[in-house]
């Protein structure tokens, strides 16, 4: 599934990859897929909870995980 059709179809603020929202996907460390600052943006303009939790181990956000990233 692309991101263009999640976003399309206003899926992303309910789709989860293994306890995780895209945001968290986007947002984690090391990450080092190309256009993560785009991507980012794009799910945030589309919806994506900044503030949304894990469903697991912890319930860290994406916002917590983006904030541990170090700047390249």
């Amino acid at each position: 599934m692309t991101l263009e059709r999640l976003l399309s179809e206003n899926l992303v603020s309910t789709a989860m990859i293994s306890g995780r929202t895209l945001l968290h996907v986007a947002t984690d460390w090391p990450g080092g897929f190309p256009n993560s600052a785009a991507t980012v943006a794009a799910l945030i303009e589309h919806g994506a909870g900044v503030n949304a939790r894990f469903t697991g181990a912890h319930t860290e956000t994406p916002l917590h995980w983006a904030g541990r990233r170090p700047v390249p």
